[in-house]
């Protein structure tokens, strides 16, 4: 049986698995004009010694938030994934009649 094999590297430090959730915060049953929160949680595979996040959410190349976080900052332990959660005012959400895509950038 012959099969293809690909090989290929990856950094020391690096991201194995990533799960993002944008939900949006409704006021009296209404999504109009709220606030949003997004979470990203990482699970990092390598030495996490002097390492450290950086995210960027923008729109149409727009900042929207951005930070900066070493793991460990928010209280998990060294196996443990990294979580940032913040808050998002106002979001334009999407809908079939107005899409609207956010990029999200992370580097580790």
């Amino acid at each position: 049986i012959f099969r293809d094999v690909y090989l290929y590297t990856v950094p020391e430090i690096h991201v194995r698995d990533l799960k993002i959730t944008a939900v949006p915060e409704a006021e009296d049953g209404s999504y109009e004009n709220t606030d949003g929160t997004l979470t990203a949680e990482l699970e990092l595979q390598g030495e996490r010694a002097g390492c450290r996040i950086r995210y960027a959410l923008s729109l149409d190349g727009s900042p929207v938030l951005d930070g900066e976080l070493r793991p460990g900052e928010n209280g998990e332990g060294p196996e443990e994934n990294i979580r940032i959660c913040r808050k998002v005012s106002r979001p334009l959400l999407w809908s079939a009649e107005k899409p609207v895509l956010y990029d999200l950038r992370l580097e580790v």
